[in-house]
């Protein structure tokens, strides 16, 4: 028996039998993590690629899309596509 709030001794929850589920929710932006040469080589008029890797509060990557992702391009914002 799995007592998590008990003062009795704990079990192992892949030793339980127990179901844990996780789910994922929102992005959290802080968690928001970017690869790819496009993050720090882009040239102006040249196509450059990164990637967005989304994550929930808990740490769970987001593994669908959905979710809204602003992009600037900085100094000088040109024409960004979006591929989800």
């Amino acid at each position: 028996m799995i007592k998590p709030f008990g003062t009795n001794s704990f079990q192992h929850l892949k030793e339980s039998g127990a179901l844990v589920v996780c789910q994922v929710t929102k992005a959290d932006p802080s968690k928001t993590l970017l690869s790819g040469e496009g993050t720090t080589q882009a040239i102006a008029g040249v196509v450059s690629e990164f990637v967005v890797t989304l994550y929930d509060s808990g740490n769970n990557q987001l593994e669908s899309g959905g979710d809204t992702v602003d992009v600037t391009v900085a100094p000088n914002s040109g024409s960004v596509e979006v591929f989800d």
